[in-house]
Order: C-alpha cells, then sequence, then structure tokens
C-alpha cells in the first residue's frame, strides 16, 4: 500500500512542474453557470476487474516433449506449502490455471489543463494489483506455487519424475526434473497521457466526456519488473460543484500492448538433473482490465 501511494505521490509532484499555474473564468449565459479553465488536480478511486486470457509459461532454453510437459499445481489436498511439501514431487499433480483476484482498494491522480473550449489534456498516474485468487481449502500460499516439469515418469502421470540421488560420501545428493515458480499476483504501475473532450451544455452542470490515452505500464510478475507499452480509453460524466470543483464517474479499459515476458525467476528445490542447470521462464499472458472511477477535480 505504501508504494502504491509513494509512486502517484511522486508522479502528481513532478507533473505539476509541467503546467502554468494560471486559470481564468468561463461565463455561459449571462453568468448562470460559470466554469473556472486552468491547471486542474484530480483523484479518483479506481477499482478495476481483471481481463486477462492466454497464460502460458515455459521455460527460456529447455525444449521439453509435449508428451512430458506440463503446468502443475499443487494437489488439492495440500493446505500449507512447506518446504516439505514442495519438494515431494507427487504433490505437484493437477494442471495449474492461472487466476487472478478484481484490483478492489486502489487511487490514482492526473494533472491536466482545460482550455474552456471541450479539448483536455492530462497526465494520470495509478497502481493496480491483481493478487492470484485462492483456491478452496488453501492456506499459506498453497494456491500461488507450481512446477515447470521437464519429464515425468510417463505419459499417462501428472506429477513430475521422481527426484534422482546418489550417495556423496555420508551426504546423498538430489537432483530434480522440475523448478517452481511462485504466483504473487499482477501489479501494475502505470503513466498514461490522457487526451480528453467535454461535451459542455449551455446553463447545465452535468457534462459527459471521453477520453483515449497512450503510455506505459510497470508491469511485475514472478518478481520481474518489465515496462510495456499501453492504451486506454475512457468514458464517463462529470458534475461542476463550484466554479472550481467537480466530481465524476467514468468507465475505462486499459490494455497492455505486448504480451510477452521474458527473464521471469524459478525457484530451485534440488539442481537440475539435466542441462541447462541455470534457467529461467518465458510468460505469455494477455493483459487488460475494465474498471470504474469515481473521484474529484480540483481547477487552479
Amino acid at each position: 500500500m505504501v508504494q502504491r501511494f509513494n509512486f502517484i505521490n511522486i508522479i502528481l509532484v513532478f507533473l505539476l512542474l509541467l503546467f502554468p499555474f494560471q486559470s481564468f473564468t468561463l461565463y455561459i449565459h449571462d453568468h448562470e453557470v460559470t466554469r473556472n479553465v486552468g491547471m486542474y488536480i484530480s483523484s479518483q478511486y479506481k477499482p478495476s476487474i481483471p481481463y486477462f486470457k492466454n497464460f502460458i509459461i515455459e521455460e527460456n532454453s529447455y525444449h521439453i516433449p509435449v508428451v512430458f510437459a506440463g503446468l502443475m499445481g499443487l494437489a488439492n489436498d495440500v493446505t500449507h506449502a512447506t518446504e516439505h511439501i514442495l519438494k515431494d514431487n507427487t504433490k505437484f499433480n493437477v494442471p495449474y490455471i492461472a487466476k487472478f483476484r478484481n484490483s478492489l482498494i486502489n487511487l490514482s491522480g492526473a494533472v491536466g489543463y482545460y482550455s474552456g473550449q471541450g479539448p483536455r489534456l492530462e497526465i494520470e498516474g495509478s497502481y493496480e494489483n491483481f493478487d492470484a485468487a485462492n483456491c478452496k481449502n488453501c492456506a499459506a500460499d498453497a494456491n500461488r506455487y507450481f512446477a515447470l516439469v521437464r519429464n515425468k515418469p510417463d505419459n499417462s502421470s501428472f506429477y513430475p519424475k521422481a527426484h534422482q540421488n546418489t550417495l556423496s560420501g555420508s551426504t546423498t545428493q538430489y537432483k530434480s526434473y522440475y523448478t517452481i515458480m511462485k504466483n504473487n499476483g499482477i501489479s501494475i504501475a502505470s503513466v498514461m497521457l490522457n487526451g480528453c473532450y467535454d461535451f459542455s451544455f449551455n446553463n447545465v452542470k452535468i457534462s459527459p466526456y471521453v477520453c483515449a490515452g497512450i503510455g506505459g505500464d510497470f508491469i511485475t510478475l514472478f518478481e520481474t519488473m518489465h515496462i510495456k507499452f499501453a492504451y486506454q480509453g475512457k468514458f464517463g460524466i462529470s458534475y461542476l460543484i463550484s466554479p472550481s470543483v467537480s466530481i465524476f464517474v467514468s468507465g475505462h479499459y486499459h490494455k497492455v500492448a505486448d504480451n510477452t515476458f521474458k527473464n521471469l525467476h524459478v525457484k530451485y528445490i534440488y539442481s537440475l538433473q539435466d542441462p541447462p542447470n541455470i534457467t529461467s521462464a518465458i510468460a505469455k499472458l494477455r493483459i487488460g482490465y475494465f474498471g470504474s472511477e469515481v473521484g474529484v477535480r480540483f481547477v487552479f
């Protein structure tokens, strides 16, 4: 939570320096409705629903035959992901399906300039966190772990092949046929440039508006951050409380342009039996999300 607010605060303070500190008043129909125009700042509550599709993850540099390959989750009866459980190859025996929660506790902010004639330009900073969804009866992160399987005992088995062990002096050394990964969810910090248009009507305090934006997303998944191009669209309605203050509600859709994420971290239970012994993963995931906004805008 602290990281989220620090990111938004830094963006807003920086962007305040980019706009001229001036404003003037627009009078509509003999002073019946007035709207201040100039620089503005806004803050909004922004819950979102993930629309993630086509999740695929595999090793970067290891070709796995289709009959042996698998993304295996922990057994349904596992409630705690202890070290002992993660080292038991037979516990990874169900296909892993990545699911994510809605992002409900999120704020965003924007700094912009309104010309008074309809067009509006703003820079927006936001943070979304789509955590991994819980599985039934899971506890202590058991729903987060899955295995990247290199080999299985046979074509009909789901779980990875048993560890190979050798005796070195008085110590037994094990080598594994799988690595594991932990799904901590997906966090997205965005900086977007939005071009908007407000449809103002004489003597009416309610104004519909539309926005289109482009920018960059700082996406963190599997302990690795990637920067991706993104775009979004919004439509909403604002209500003028005073010449300088308005409240607004809107809906939006946000989309990440690129769906490939390379060099993801894997965890080693034991040394790998087959080379390469040091590896990483590559994931493909189409990231988009729908959401709504409720906020307030102050014109200076």
